[in-house]
């Protein structure tokens, strides 16, 4: 194709002004807009054992369920004004919030500990769980002052 229809092509797909005050509020699109892929029993098994432990595949697909669901909520009371854990949940996200995260739906450590069931499993088996998801491409760890954080790898 010639350079002046890859250019035309790149203004139609650009948000018009109109478009973009109605998706005024990024963290609304987000909490919507977030899912993870399922983990499938040939991805497992691409992983050696020695890096999966005794990590079922239910027990990563319940983990990953978790994760959404804890970002979900953590994106739907960011966006919501009128949460009463509002103030206190938008102070925490832009403390963490770094350059790495690149506009990415991320989620703290300290979220994961409060709300996934995961980790009531035992440190030793959330943290093999954590990395087989990193392993699998799922979910990227950034350390940011101090403190480390989950960067969702969606498709």
């Amino acid at each position: 194709r010639s350079l002046l229809t890859r250019r035309d092509e790149s203004r139609q797909q650009r948000p018009t002004v109109s478009q973009s005050k109605k998706s005024s509020t990024a963290t609304n699109d987000k909490s919507e807009r977030i899912t993870l892929a399922l983990v499938t029993s040939q991805e497992l098994n691409s992983i050696s054992r020695n890096t999966r432990g005794r990590i079922t595949l239910a027990a990563l697909n319940d983990a990953l369920s978790d994760i959404q669901h804890a970002c979900r909520s953590k994106y739907a009371i960011i966006s919501s004004h009128h949460h009463r854990d509002y103030y206190k949940r938008l102070s925490a996200h832009k403390d963490l919030e770094c350059d790495e995260h690149e506009g990415r739906v991320w989620v703290s450590e300290q979220d994961l500990r409060d709300s996934c069931a995961f980790f009531r499993s035992g440190e030793a088996s959330a943290r093999s769980c954590l990395g087989v998801l990193r392993r699998l491409q799922r979910l990227k760890q950034v350390n940011c002052r101090g403190h480390v954080t989950y960067v969702l790898l969606t498709r």
